[in-house]
């Protein structure tokens, strides 16, 4: 019993004096400081690199993405080759198609249409559409018009256009007869989004033209 007693000691005490000589090469009390905020710096500088690095991808793959794709969809529309139309709803909205260009205000409602802007570089039909569920629907009227520059022009309606109604306004290439037929004289197209180019404008209340 008293060897068992004196090999238990002598392990204890052995461990015992491990563990001081560490904490002697270590500096004492302030060297383990001196560690514990090594570690929380290393902890801190790893935090803000990671940080950086998710605001940087953030940008790349968020906004940065979306303004990427915005410049390019402005570029885009700067360089189509078709009809430039102008729509004037209650403030003035330019969308750029190319070279030719059409005019309609917000007007009283009445027996014709007043284009406050038009020109073109070959003959067209603009031609008056009434809405049927957001759609252009049937045609109420059209004027042709050769190449040139043109301001307030009116054109006569089939029937009357009512207030507070929306309407559209479509560029038709004249065939060359200078007689409309809508089954004939095509709607020009924007050649990037191949659709037909169309505007709108919108009928006040109130007393007729």
């Amino acid at each position: 019993m008293n060897i068992s007693r004196n090999k238990s000691n002598t392990k204890d005490s052995f461990s015992v004096n491990e563990a001081n000589k560490e904490y002697i090469q270590n500096g004492g009390i302030e060297g383990l400081n001196k560690n514990r905020n090594n570690e929380m710096r290393k902890i801190i500088t790893v935090g803000i690199i990671f940080f950086v690095i998710g605001f940087v991808a953030s940008y790349i793959f968020g906004d940065g993405i979306k303004n990427f794709i915005s410049k390019n969809k402005i570029e885009e529309i700067k360089t189509t080759e078709n009809t430039n139309v102008l729509n004037n709803k209650n403030i003035n909205e330019e969308t750029s198609f190319g070279k030719d260009t059409i005019v309609v205000e917000n007007q009283p409602f009445g027996d014709s249409v007043i284009i406050s802007k038009l020109s073109l570089e070959e003959t067209v039909w603009v031609t008056i559409y009434e809405d049927v569920n957001g759609e252009p629907g049937n045609i109420l009227g059209a004027g042709v018009f050769d190449a040139g520059s043109f301001e307030k022009q009116e054109i006569s309606l089939l029937r009357s256009t009512s207030g507070d109604s929306t309407y559209y306004v479509k560029l038709l290439k004249d065939d060359g007869d200078r007689i409309f037929d809508h089954t004939k004289d095509l709607p020009i197209k924007d050649s990037v989004i191949k659709k037909d180019l169309i505007t709108t404008f919108k009928t006040t209340s109130g007393m007729p033209r």
